[in-house]
């Protein structure tokens, strides 16, 4: 009995669904730790006003972030798995593509809109803090919506060890470009913003690896965009106050 239970609990042990598991917990839990280590190095760096307002601009982008992509990631890792069960490989890469596109267009407006008024945001928002601060956090924006794009797509294919690798990559590059800027007598609050942009470009660039350039060069197609809206229309006012 006891035989049968066991061999039972290692049957589930070494199932797919828990190694899926066991890379998604590696994946957050590394992700943390660099996370951890890289905060360590900004804070004996910066002053407490600096890393004050490396705080509110590292917010601001990922806020930006969070509203370009406004849902579409869940609607990928909810429609591709039904479309992999029904083995429509084109349709999976349109709606990736789609997505992308949508994603990509509203970016480029959340980009126009911010360096339109990157004057007004540094005095009313930020202390005052360089211009230049503010345009690195519009761009770290875009790539944290390219970064993101690939994870979701990666997790939506149930490629859990790709995308926490991936993850894990990416906090890595954060953190040695941190390491570097320190040895090197330059970590000052714009190389801090510029080292947080730069990491996530490097993760998707890797990202090309498992994902390759399909998703890019698909067609976008009217119908699915306006079903991606129906889906994720009210994820999008739920994340905006949330955000707030």
């Amino acid at each position: 009995m006891i035989k049968k239970y066991w061999q039972q609990v290692l049957s589930l042990g070494f199932s797919p669904t828990a190694k899926n598991l066991y890379w998604v917990f590696t994946g957050n839990a590394a992700s943390i730790i660099l996370a951890f280590f890289s905060t360590l190095l900004i804070a004996r760096a910066l002053t407490q006003a600096e890393f004050g307002i490396y705080l509110a601009l590292f917010t601001f982008a990922n806020l930006l972030s969070d509203l370009g992509e406004g849902g579409l990631g869940a609607a990928l890792s909810s429609f591709i798995p039904r479309l992999h069960i029904e083995k429509k490989s084109a349709t999976i890469v349109t709606l990736a593509s789609t997505v992308f596109y949508i994603e990509l267009a509203v970016g480029l407006v959340l980009f126009v809109a911010s360096g339109g008024t990157a004057g007004f945001l540094s005095h009313a928002l930020f202390a005052g803090t360089p211009i230049v601060n503010i345009w690195v956090s519009i761009f770290m924006m875009l790539a944290l919506m390219l970064f993101n794009f690939t994870v979701y797509i990666l997790v939506a294919h149930q490629q859990f060890k790709e995308s926490a690798t991936i993850s894990i990559f990416y906090g890595i590059v954060r953190l040695l470009f941190l390491f570097i800027l320190v040895l090197g007598a330059k970590l000052n609050l714009t190389w801090v913003l510029i080292a947080y942009t730069a990491a996530p470009v490097a993760g998707w660039l890797y990202a090309f690896i498992h994902t390759g350039t399909r998703f890019y060069r698909g067609k976008f197609d009217l119908q699915i965009a306006t079903n991606l809206f129906k889906f994720s229309g009210f994820l999008t006012i739920q994340k905006l106050f949330v955000s707030l």
